[in-house]
């Protein structure tokens, strides 16, 4: 069961993950090997943030948008798994 805090920092931390991407010059939150464990460590749980990051930074590797796709936000994936 999530406690509030934990809602509103994770709230918080995808806001910051969405700024981060639209700026000039981004810190690289955009990546779930760095989103993973941070949201691991908001809900206490490092060894599966690290888990769920890892894989979907593994799945992220080779993927480019050609045409008129676009690429998946994996970020966002990352984020999502608690």
């Amino acid at each position: 069961m999530l406690e509030p805090i934990q809602i509103v920092l994770v709230t918080v931390l995808a806001f910051i993950m969405q700024m981060d991407e639209m700026g000039p010059q981004g810190f690289g939150l955009i990546y779930p090997a760095i989103i993973g464990p941070l949201t691991g460590l908001l809900l206490n749980d490092l060894q599966s943030g690290c888990i769920v990051g890892g894989t979907l930074q593994l799945m992220s590797l080779g993927v480019a948008a050609v045409g008129g796709s676009s690429t998946p936000r994996y970020g966002w994936a990352t984020i999502c798994w608690g």
